[in-house]
């Protein structure tokens, strides 16, 4: 039987490669910044859990949040931004999906876990899955935002009848 550590460090390496996996399929340096930024967040929590797992827990405090917002910043003011295609978006959709899960599968076993010390980190690790699950949202929005503009300034002065 696996350890919880074993099942979640393997999570996080599933992430990881996920993340590096889209960096291939995306042409955007704002995007591929974010998605690497990520890609190594997860593999700080693997190495995090793995510490645990060897009793020799260090987490570290993470600037991913605000480090992407300044990158998503930039992005939404380059006007030259290469479009993603569908199947791509959806890619991003299933990752940011993917996040959600991993958050509540972290704040399940923070809610079942007596250990404070434990329930803390799994706690800690829960915050940090919700952060990328935003961080992916926002890059969801972002791609899909020209799929789903419909207005345009030839329609924008029709009066209502």
């Amino acid at each position: 039987m696996q350890n919880v550590f074993d099942v979640i460090m393997e999570r996080e390496k599933i992430m990881e490669q996920h993340y590096r996996d889209l960096v291939a399929k995306t042409t955007d340096q704002g995007i591929k910044s974010i998605l690497l930024m990520i890609a190594d967040e997860e593999g700080k929590h693997f190495e995090h859990f793995e510490g645990m797992k060897k009793q020799i827990a260090t987490p570290a405090k993470s600037t991913l949040l605000v480090d992407s917002k300044k990158i998503l910043k930039t992005i939404k003011q380059n006007k030259n931004m290469t479009p993603i295609n569908t199947s791509q978006l959806e890619l991003y959709e299933n990752i940011r999906d993917e996040e959600k899960r991993s958050e509540i599968l972290f704040k399940d076993l923070a809610n079942n876990e007596n250990d404070l010390e434990l329930k803390a980190i799994y706690e800690q690790v829960a915050n940090e899955e919700h952060r990328h699950y935003l961080i992916m949202d926002e890059i969801c929005d972002f791609i899909a935002r020209p799929n789903d503009w419909v207005e345009s300034s030839e329609f924008s002065n029709l009066n209502n009848y």
